[in-house]
């Protein structure tokens, strides 16, 4: 139905993306870790960091916020690239640190089994509902219940190779320092806008190509949700600053509204 969410073709369904509530203020989700999204190198792609990072504390940022909803506002990312095997799972431990009246402050950690994959933090502003979330029921903190986006029509990691991710988002490099993603449900969230861990990505993937590098950190703003489409994200080098400071924004073309800024740096 219209109020359904995730639809049967979307990005956490293709990352097999599993959650459970063990207490209040806290997620433990988990997502697959295959060929799909591990780079040549063996680090995770930034694509799926991003992703499932924002859909964990994105999550536990609503059940904190009821009766409203959350909104990316700000998301800081470290990525450590240590290596891992396109196998298993991983698994993203979030937790809310602070509930303000118009803010709500979240952290996590990435982990595949010991090893640290990246850390992020969030905030989240408090919006009213919409979409498909206008209805939605929010679950109650259950440390035995388990709730499974993946489903059989997934694609799962049927995809493989070298950005592969990035080519199942929809990802289109171009020129230089130049992505661009048109909108469909596939990147949807639950209020009908740009997924806000996508929306991330994207920035940081302008700045990664205009590098030739991957990001090691970032710290993006959400200034305006993407609504139409296409979204072109385009990043120059940080004014003052070293070859591996990249500026990035991203605009709707549709109607030239700055959607984010971020500060990333590569190497």
């Amino acid at each position: 139905s219209g109020t359904d969410y995730p639809p049967e073709r979307h990005l956490g369904r293709d990352l097999g993306v599993a959650y459970r509530l063990p207490e209040a203020g806290r997620i433990e989700l988990s997502a697959g870790c295959s060929e799909q999204i591990v780079r040549a190198d063996g680090s995770v792609c930034t694509e799926a960091i991003c992703s499932i990072v924002d859909e964990a504390i994105g999550f536990v940022a609503v059940l904190a916020a009821q009766p409203d909803w959350g909104s990316t506002a700000a998301l800081t990312l470290g990525f450590t690239r240590n290596p891992v095997r396109p196998e298993g799972r991983l698994d993203v431990n979030g937790r809310v640190v602070k509930t303000g009246r118009r803010l709500v402050f979240t952290e996590c950690e990435v982990r595949w089994h010991d090893v640290l994959v990246a850390h992020a933090r969030g905030q989240f502003a408090r919006v009213g509902r919409t979409g498909s979330n206008t209805h939605m029921e929010v679950p109650e903190p259950d440390p035995e219940e388990v709730f499974e986006m993946g489903n059989p029509g997934s694609r799962g990691a049927g995809d493989t190779g070298d950005q592969a991710l990035s080519r199942s988002i929809g990802f289109t490099t171009q020129g230089p320092g130049s992505v661009e993603l048109e909108f469909c449900e596939y990147v949807s969230n639950s209020s009908g806008i740009l997924h806000g861990g996508v929306a991330a990505a994207l920035v940081l993937a302008a700045a990664e190509d205009a590098a030739d590098a991957p990001a090691r950190s970032a710290e993006v703003q959400f200034l305006s949700p993407g609504r139409q489409g296409p979204f072109r994200a385009h990043a120059e080098r940080f004014e003052g600053e070293g070859t591996g400071v990249w500026l990035a924004q991203t605009i709707d073309s549709a109607t030239d509204t700055l959607m984010n800024r971020a500060v990333v740096r590569t190497g």
